[in-house]
């Protein structure tokens, strides 16, 4: 087992069907997003975490995570 986890259906038929049930909404990634992920103290360099750390911060939202790092950013965490 390679840790990640496995999903039995598409993911687009998963997002359909779970997201509007479970009152879940997606964010989308917006240009000023972008721009300001350039702004961060380089502390982490996983793309995908720093673009979530910035929408955390921007979006006033708290990220729900295992990974410590995220708690060297002004965003808040839950882990």
């Amino acid at each position: 087992h390679n840790g990640k986890f496995t999903i039995p259906q598409s993911l687009d038929k998963l997002v359909a069907k779970e997201c509007p049930q479970d009152n879940i909404t997606i964010l989308e990634i917006k240009p000023i997003h972008a721009i300001n992920v350039g702004s961060l103290p380089l502390q982490h360099k996983d793309p995908f975490d720093r673009m979530i750390i910035t929408q955390g911060n921007m979006e006033n939202l708290m990220i729900v995570t295992s990974d410590v790092i995220f708690q060297k950013y002004d965003v808040s965490v839950l882990l």
